[in-house]
């Protein structure tokens, strides 16, 4: 059975709509087409053509479930209900459960550092170690928050998990973290510069990301701990004593 235009598609209802027409229409594979052809002359296949909104719909659904009722609540099952996406569907974008949480990691890590980006203090005068606590509580609430999701997968997972690069990818496309830790260093109080300073703004970028990421994998109870923000901040601080 082939289906043509009637089930070309622009948004994540349309999409469900779609689905829900072929399977009245007895199909029992649905493909999705999501670069090239889609709703243009171009077959390329280069530029992806739905947008965020066609997949968000899912995440969206996947992140409620688990915080609410915690990863043994979490299959296509009820995904299926709470998202309205049929499992067809999901196996389509998905090809396993543990893909969807890493998915709602990104989701969680790239709304962690846009509010930590807009509500950064910038009004107030900094010092290098104040500015440096700061970096480590944003890094530690954004670790927080991803734990709030699925803590044993991210912890068994340890792999080095690059958030960073979310800020780099998704609100800042003018800037990068490195210019923006950069420019507020750069308005701090005792700041000295150096001919050295992107490579001590790099440096204190990633150890605050990977310094939290590691020991917050080794033992997860160190988040908790009122020193672990104290040791970080200090070996941080290193960077910028001579």
């Amino acid at each position: 059975m082939f289906f043509a235009s009637e089930t070309a598609c622009n948004g994540a209802a349309q999409c469900r709509e779609a689905v829900r027409t072929l399977i009245r229409g007895g199909a029992d594979v649905i493909k999705i087409t999501a670069t090239g052809g889609v709703l243009s002359d171009t077959a390329a296949g280069v530029e992806q053509q739905f947008f965020d909104d066609e997949l968000a719909a899912i995440v969206e659904a996947a992140h409620s479930i688990l915080l609410e009722h915690g990863r043994g609540a979490l299959s296509t099952t009820t995904l299926e209900v709470v998202s309205g996406v049929p499992k067809s569907s999901i196996y389509q974008y998905f090809p396993n459960l543990d893909t969807i949480v890493f998915e709602v990691y990104r989701l969680v890590i790239r709304k962690q550092h846009l509010k930590g980006y807009q509500e950064f203090p910038r009004d107030k005068i900094h010092t290098v170690l104040s500015f440096i606590y700061w970096l480590l509580d944003w890094s530690i609430e954004i670790h927080r928050k991803v734990l709030e999701v699925d803590k044993t997968l991210l912890v068994e997972h340890k792999g080095f998990w690059d958030a960073w690069q979310e800020l780099d990818a998704n609100i800042a496309p003018e800037s990068s973290t490195e210019s923006f830790i950069y420019e507020q260093l750069k308005s701090c109080s005792d700041f000295k510069p150096s001919s050295n300073d992107m490579l001590r703004v790099h440096a204190l970028g990633r150890a605050v990301q990977l310094m939290v990421y590691s020991l917050i994998s080794d033992n997860i109870d160190f988040i908790d701990d009122p020193e672990f923000r104290n040791t970080l901040a200090k070996m941080c601080y290193a960077i910028f004593t001579d």
